[in-house]
């Protein structure tokens, strides 16, 4: 849902003022398949026949064409049966806030009989709310807006100026000063806002914002559609008074709920009905509402929608005066590993990392003899082709994890299970000794243990066993580039692999180091296995611009914004990915099983992959953007979520809670957003060690369940 939804794109801190970003695109190519028809008896008892897409199709009610959408009704027939055939469409994905903007060409005509509505309700009605953006009956001349909903909600003590005029003040659907169901509601005087009015200056757009103090619906001429609603940037903030506030005494994010988009267009009924005796010019055509609309086909021509644009965005609380480019933070500690098999059975894979604190100076004049007290607080891992992380306590034990503890302290390591134990004299030096009879024979448990200590002052740092060495700049990429479906896409690994991990990058595109991470997990993981990575280029030779970061001059951050709103909606982009896949598939037959790893914007898709019946067997999300709490229940397979610091944890909490399949969270405290991709600073040691502990963590994950 929208109201979960926050942005943490590319290190964008979660304060400040509110900024839009699109998160769903109605488009033509796309846009019935977006929506649900609605085909059961009018609830609103209109003498109508809703039909469904096929009849709708085959009927030329509804098509797609010159990169609009018709929606229309029976214009040709005389009615019988249940009423005039028409259309009623059901969006099916629902909102709880954000902006829906809708740019219409033309609507339904002020028409005698008519009621047409373009409005939003949530189930269980009333109970979570109906939002009446556009509605009208028979030969009105101006727009009528209003909510529907349960009891509590009223417009007393309103917040927001607005250029409409307040009718019933209570949204109530039964209030008892009110007709039944009049809710509450504001109409306008503007004749360019209804109807034939509104078709007479060739439409216009109408703006509808969902938040939690409140919903204001703002209404634009052709000739007066702000720009940034056409850059695909828009701003309400600088839109001047809408057309309605509904604000007051009503808690909005209560009344207000799964919100669906609804087009519909009905005849007579509750209110067209109900009023057509007081309608002196339709009265005066036929003696009932039902009479005309049964014997006046031809009169109906012009009671149709024709869209131009459906697009809803989602709201994020980002502020570009706290965007942080580099992570300022440097540790000058590294950490010192060294692989220790609990039995001569698991020491192919089993391994275990003692950590100890040296400094950086120290590093740099270690000997290669280097006596370290083992019980130093840090992270193990064990298993028999499995991993997992432990830690060593003070009596130099060391302790599996738990499943309320995955990675243990200090405090709670002193009850853990224990593994194996080291006296406390214990040096990172002898610590080889203890590996005697069980280590492979190839392994030179001395030098392992002085690369890891004195490797961090070098251009390159060995990563945990079995992935390949971090080179810190001047990476040359082992891949190649070939095309997928008329996409370049970096490859690498082994051709013959029957294991592959699709990786969808950030904005910034093919960076080194996002390179480096396929390199690294089509290295041999944990059970010897290898993958074939493949990236493909989702910005088609175009990603954003890294110099626009800091956004600290209006004119990146248009041209940021700008970039973002035309090319990374993922409804755009999450149609091609089953297509990729084929493809792949086509280049090495011998693929049987996908897992996919998202950084940033890519952790969106992932997400969203997810959560469809898809192909992929598991996932991880590295500081993932656009986070949206509704896409965590429907997620269907495993998934690793790497936060940093620059994406709220408590959120991430919550979207990991709402997980019903097996997750890992793993939260990066102190790097920024990007630390795996494009916005890693290698050179730095601290970034440096999450890198390899965040490649680590994935190349397991997908070890586990690939």
């Amino acid at each position: 849902m929208l109201a979960a939804t926050l942005l943490t794109l590319s290190g964008l801190a979660s304060v400040g003022t509110a900024q839009y970003v699109l998160q769903d695109d109605y488009s033509p190519d796309s846009f019935f398949s977006m929506f649900d028809f609605f085909t059961d008896t009018d609830p609103t008892k209109g003498y109508v026949t809703y039909v469904d897409q096929s009849t709708a199709s085959s009927a030329s009610l509804i098509s797609t064409s010159d990169n609009t959408v018709y929606m229309g009704v029976d214009h040709t027939n005389v009615a019988s049966g249940s009423g005039r055939q028409s259309v009623r469409i059901t969006s099916k994905k629902s909102y709880d806030t954000g902006l829906v903007i809708l740019d219409l060409e033309h609507m339904p005509g002020s028409i005698c009989g008519t009621w047409p509505a373009f409005w939003m309700v949530g189930p269980n009605w009333p109970n979570n709310g109906e939002i009446d953006i556009i509605e009208g009956v028979n030969s009105q001349v101006a727009n009528q807006m209003a909510l529907h909903t349960s009891s509590g909600c009223t417009l007393t003590n309103t917040t927001k100026a607005f250029t409409g005029q307040i009718k019933t003040s209570n949204c109530y659907v039964a209030a008892a000063d009110q007709a039944t169901n009049s809710g509450c509601g504001i109409g306008t005087s503007a004749v360019s806002s209804y109807g034939d009015g509104f078709n007479a200056v060739d439409g216009g757009v109408y703006a509808t914002e969902i938040t939690s103090d409140g919903i204001s619906i703002w209404h634009f001429t052709r000739s007066s559609i702000p720009s940034d609603i056409s850059s695909g940037s828009p701003n309400p903030s600088g839109w001047g008074e809408p057309a309605a506030s509904f604000s007051g005494d009503c808690d909005f994010s209560a009344h207000f709920k799964s919100l669906q988009i609804v087009f519909d267009t009905t005849f007579c009924g509750d209110w067209a009905g109900s009023v057509w005796s007081t309608d002196t010019t339709c009265s005066a055509k036929a003696s009932t509402c039902q009479d005309y609309v049964q014997n006046n086909p031809s009169a109906f021509q012009e009671s149709y929608w024709s869209v131009n644009s459906l697009k809803v965005y989602s709201a994020s609380s980002s502020s570009w005066e706290n965007y942080d480019i580099v992570s300022a933070a440097a540790s000058a500690s590294v950490t010192a590993t060294v692989s220790v098999p609990t039995t001569a059975s698991e020491s192919a894979w089993a391994y275990a990392s003692v950590a100890s604190d040296v400094t950086t100076a120290e590093s740099a004049a270690a000997p290669t003899e280097t006596a370290t007290s083992a019980d130093y607080r840090g992270t193990w891992g064990w298993g028999n082709h499995r991993f997992g992380w432990t830690h060593v306590n003070n009596a130099g034990k060391f302790v599996k994890a738990t499943a309320t503890a995955f990675a243990q302290t200090q405090e709670t390591a002193a009850s853990a299970p224990e593994v194996g134990v080291i006296e406390e004299s214990t040096t990172v030096n002898n610590l080889a000794e203890i590996w005697n009879g069980v280590v492979d024979a190839e392994e030179d448990v001395s030098e392992y243990i002085r690369r890891h200590i004195i490797g961090h002052n070098k251009r390159s740092h060995g990563m945990a066993r079995g992935l390949p060495a971090v080179v810190t700049e001047g990476y040359e990429p082992k891949g190649k580039y070939i095309e997928l479906n008329g996409v370049k896409t970096y490859v690498t690994g082994p051709s013959d692999a029957d294991t592959a991990v699709f990786v969808i990058f950030d904005i910034f595109g093919f960076f080194p180091q996002t390179l480096q991470g396929a390199d690294i997990l089509a290295a041999p993981d944990n059970k010897g296995r290898r993958k074939q990575v493949f990236i493909p280029d989702f910005w088609d030779g175009k990603p954003a611009d890294i110099s626009w970061l800091p956004p600290d001059t209006e004119e990146k951050k248009a041209a940021f914004n700008g970039w973002f709103a035309a090319s990374a909606s993922p409804p755009k982009h999450l149609p091609r990915v089953p297509a990729l896949l084929d493809a792949a598939e086509k280049v090495n037959p011998k693929i049987r099983s996908w897992g996919m790893v998202g950084y940033c914007w890519g952790g969106k898709m992932v997400s969203l992959i997810a959560g469809r019946d898809t192909r992929f067997k598991v996932g991880v999300q590295t500081s993932p953007a656009l986070l949206d709490l509704a896409d965590a229940p429907k997620i269907k397979i495993p998934m690793l979520v790497l936060p940093s610091k620059d994406e709220p944890l408590d959120e991430y909490e919550k979207y990991r809670d709402a997980i019903t399949v097996p997750n890992r969270l793993e939260y990066f405290a102190n790097q920024i957003h990007g630390w795996m991709s494009a916005r890693g600073d290698l050179k730095d040691p601290a970034v440096l060690k999450d890198y390899e502990r965040g490649y680590q963590l994935t190349a397991d994950f997908l070890a586990e369940y690939l």
